[in-house]
């Protein structure tokens, strides 16, 4: 019997270190993942600890690109993040936001960060389904914080509407995207107890174990990239799905993040696609990624906010304008000022040789020379060719087409050309890192086409092509681009180009279910 005792006291050790220990060292490794990142950003933005961070970078960027950083900081620690708020609300209230969505994920990081106020309860009712599926998703997750949440309802209602046949979301379309699908489910995780949305959750779950790749990660639009890993993790600790141990999403004896690892460079910061180098987008994603694991749902505050803030948003966001480059005077702004000279020379001498004595005659001269310089220096004179001229791409790195066009409206609208093309498909070169933006600014500009947008870096948002601008055929109105007939889940400034990339601007109605797929 003894024997028999010691034999089970053993094995029950055994069963002890062989069950508890990985679960011990899967805790470790994400508190080291996360430690590691942290100090990446922290030396990223010269900072000595968290709150110089918050401080000092994250304030700087407020409303165009912090939100993500703050919402995760926000769930790992009570740091003092009121120089963020402070920051995005001046920021709104000189330029505000450009569309529905960022207004929304501006409002989402106030509240986790413990702010309410006016603006923030009214921006589910102003916004929610003004920008299609993703003005739902984050209008929902202000419901699920307290903020509107009589709207919660209808957001998960309108939600279970969007999910196709197979289980899953898009932006348009009707194939699902495993990114779109996954921010769905961490909007809908808080009502799983509700059977018909469970339901919905339980397809879509179907769906991305479906999509998920043998190296544990997932695609989106026909490429992997780590974003895609990182938005099915969030989603999956939503749910409260454990990604190390559920069968359903362990391929080959890899998860998730082992394939957003995969993308990890050495000094710490993630890339978009292998060999593409350092995006931001896909160092904040990994950083909300493993605070969702270490935390749990990541746009779930833990109280209620009880610090109240007063935002007055600007009118509208500042337009897109191209900054000047400094370059030399221009030499023919040199001849003409010497001409205005001598001419106010010549015509001192004639006065002085009809013996003109009068003080204003020559004062007149001078008055005339000084107005004709003073024009000649600041007014900057081109030709609409010298503007419009397309600007060369030193070291190209590959070509690519683009095209705008807008047939949903073709005859409709008096700038909309008849036959819906705004711009023809033309192949263009393009540089290392060059965006979809960048492409688009290029191309236009080459064509003598309006543009016209919001915002700065890579949330820059295109509102106008050929004064053609979004809302101007309904609340679902707008411009969109695609790339190889597919709609990336990331904005036109954030999307870098490779050779070969077919780009198509196009201004849709209903957000892009008129677009056709390929």
């Amino acid at each position: 019997m003894m024997r028999k005792s010691i034999l089970s006291l053993v094995l029950a050790v055994v069963l002890l270190v062989v069950f508890a220990v990985p679960s011990a060292a899967a805790d470790a490794d994400v508190d080291s993942l996360l430690d590691g990142l942290i100090d990446y950003e922290l030396k990223n933005a010269g900072a000595e600890d968290v709150n110089g961070w918050i401080s000092g970078k994250l304030a700087e960027n407020a409303g165009n690109g912090s939100e993500w950083y703050i919402i995760a900081l926000s769930r790992l620690g009570d740091y003092d993040l009121s120089p963020y708020a402070e920051a995005l609300k001046r920021e709104i209230a000189e330029n505000g936001t450009s569309n529905a969505v960022e207004r929304q994920r501006c409002a989402v990081a106030l509240t986790l960060a413990g702010y309410k106020g006016e603006y923030i309860e009214n921006t589910p009712a102003e916004t929610m389904g003004r920008q299609g599926i993703m003005s739902v998703i984050f209008s929902l997750h202000l419901s699920n914080n307290g903020v509107g949440e009589d709207m919660a309802e209808a957001a998960a209602a309108k939600l279970l509407e969007l999910q196709f046949a197979d289980g899953g979301w898009a932006l348009n379309g009707e194939t699902a995207d495993v990114d779109i699908t996954a921010m769905a489910l961490q909007a809908l995780a808080p009502h799983k107890a509700d059977a018909k949305i469970d339901e919905a959750i339980q397809k879509a779950l179907q769906l991305l174990s479906e999509r998920q790749l043998d190296n544990g990660g997932f695609m989106s639009y026909g490429k992997e990239n780590s974003e895609s890993a990182a938005q099915v993790l969030m989603a999956l600790s939503a749910l409260g799905i454990d990604f190390q141990s559920d069968e359903r999403f362990i391929k080959n004896k890899n998860t998730a993040l082992d394939a957003m690892l995969n993308f990890r460079l050495e000094d710490g910061s993630f890339e978009h696609e292998y060999g593409a180098g350092a995006n931001k987008i896909a160092q904040y994603q990994a950083f909300c990624a493993v605070t969702a694991i270490k935390t749990g749902a990541l746009y779930l505050a833990d109280s209620a906010p009880d610090k109240e803030i007063v935002i007055q948003e600007a009118a509208k966001g500042d337009k897109v304008t191209e900054e000047p480059t400094e370059e030399a005077f221009p030499e023919y702004k040199l001849w003409i000022c010497g001409g205005v000279v001598l001419l106010c020379a010549v015509w001192c001498t004639v006065l002085a040789v009809k013996k003109k004595k009068g003080i204003k005659n020559y004062l007149a001269a001078a008055i005339a020379g000084a107005v004709l310089i003073g024009i000649t220096l600041f007014v900057d004179v081109k030709s609409a060719d010298d503007f419009y001229a397309e600007t060369k791409v030193e070291d190209p790195v590959g070509k690519v087409t683009v095209s705008i066009t807008c047939h949903s409206i073709a005859g409709k609208y008096g700038n909309a050309p008849k036959d819906g093309i705004v711009l023809s498909a033309a192949e263009f070169d393009i540089g290392e890192g060059d965006t979809a933006y960048d492409l688009l600014i290029r191309a236009a500009r080459s064509r003598g086409i309006h543009t016209e947008g919001s915002g700065s870096g890579e949330l820059m948002y295109i509102s106008g092509i050929a004064n053609i601008y979004e809302f101007d055929h309904g609340d679902l109105s707008g411009w969109l681009y695609t790339v190889n007939g597919a709609s990336p889940s990331v904005g036109c400034a954030a999307y870098q180009l490779s050779d070969g990339d077919s780009v198509e601007w196009i201004y849709t109605v209903d957000m892009g279910k008129n677009i056709p797929r390929k």
